[in-house]
């Protein structure tokens, strides 16, 4: 099972830019500019790592730190904190307080995923889910959706899905042939909404039609109006 991180962040162009450069390295990432979000999905879910950035208007990033920690607190929840230029004070204020590490901004891509990763090589590795309980599977025409698997398949055959695709394909999946527009799905694979979101919806769509069969993928655009799985198809839980 991969590593799962969860990334607090106001700065919303690169959020993106981050979320997809961790699910290309494999790490499974949730993301969300809310402190209430924030803590909230903690609660429901302990990450391996928070990747939190330091500005967080209107309140600041290391006022959410603790929180996170009194909310995950046995053992203490891993934080990486992000931003403050190059300047020294608050990169020794963090790490005096008990975070990770202190990834000054801005960072590339590449240089974040490696030292997350260096990271979580410390973390010990997700518990793997009881063999026993149910597995959630969505047939959908040639295609069949596994939660919680990093992978689909297509006629029978494994075919490897990001974490953006898994979350979209499960989405659909789930609402059968009921039409979910671009703004809902959005917020379902990104936490958020926006018309750069749905514009890279449209794109993420065309990736996931690609290892799914092209033309025989069940996902039906419906113009003007979203997505749905394409009436007739199969389906079943």
């Amino acid at each position: 099972m991969s590593h799962y991180v969860l990334l607090i962040s106001a700065r919303a162009h690169a959020r993106l830019v981050e979320m997809e450069a961790l699910e290309e390295a494999g790490i499974e990432v949730r993301a969300t500019a809310q402190r209430a979000r924030a803590l909230a999905s903690v609660r429901q879910r302990r990450p391996d790592l928070v990747l939190l950035d330091l500005d967080l208007w209107p309140t600041d990033g290391m006022d959410v730190c603790r929180d996170l920690w009194q909310t995950c607190h046995e053992p203490r929840l891993p934080v990486m904190l992000m931003g403050g230029g190059r300047e020294v004070a608050p990169r020794l204020a963090a790490l005096e307080a008990g975070v990770e590490a202190f990834q000054p901004l801005p960072v590339t891509p590449r240089e974040l995923v490696l030292r997350i990763s260096a990271i979580l090589r410390r973390v010990p590795p997700p518990q793997a889910a009881d063999p026993a309980s149910a597995v959630e599977r969505l047939a959908i025409g040639p295609v069949t959706a596994i939660a919680g698997q990093r992978s689909a398949l297509f006629q029978g055959s494994s075919v490897a899905l990001t974490a953006t695709e898994r979350r979209l394909l499960l989405a659909l999946a789930r609402s059968g042939e009921r039409i979910r527009s671009r703004a809902e799905l959005a917020a379902v694979v990104w936490g958020q909404v926006g018309n750069p979101l749905r514009h890279r919806l449209s794109t993420q769509v065309r990736r996931l039609r690609a290892k799914l069969g092209g033309a025989d993928c069940p996902i039906e655009t419906v113009r003007g109006r979203g997505y749905r799985v394409r009436p007739g198809a199969s389906l079943a839980a």
